[in-house]
């Protein structure tokens, strides 16, 4: 009998649970669970959802709280953190004011929705004048 046991994550606070894809429809019972912290900031959650919007999936559907969770969870375990690095770096290089780069600033914009956005540095905030 195949089995695909579901796996949870906490992100942000918030717990998720996903089918693994390298447990999807296996035939053999899983051996251990194996827990990790990973350290993620905005732009690597960022990366992380531009991986999937990139890919074909419709910006709208990051309205699902739950899901958008559950995506990030599920795009650096199936991708691999070097991509959501290589992801991170490809965002930093579009050109303002393109399609992808409105895209990428929508997908920004969710993230700090979801995730808070990121404090200043006392320096540049003085630059930029806020307090």
């Amino acid at each position: 009998m195949l089995q695909t046991p579901k796996a949870t994550a906490d992100v942000g606070g918030r717990s998720v649970e996903y089918t693994p894809t390298h447990r999807e429809a296996t035939e053999t019972p899983a051996a251990l669970s194996m827990s990790v912290t990973v350290p993620m900031s905005l732009e690597d959650i960022t990366a992380a959802l531009w991986l999937v919007i990139d890919g074909g999936m419709p910006l709208d559907e990051l309205d699902d709280i739950e899901f958008t969770h559950r995506m990030v969870v599920e795009t650096l375990i199936t991708e691999g953190s070097a991509a959501v690095t290589d992801a991170r770096h490809a965002l930093a290089e579009l050109k303002p004011g393109t399609a992808r780069a409105n895209v990428a600033v929508a997908v920004r914009a969710k993230v700090a929705e979801l995730y808070g956005q990121a404090a200043m540095p006392a320096q540049r905030r003085n630059l930029v004048g806020v307090v």
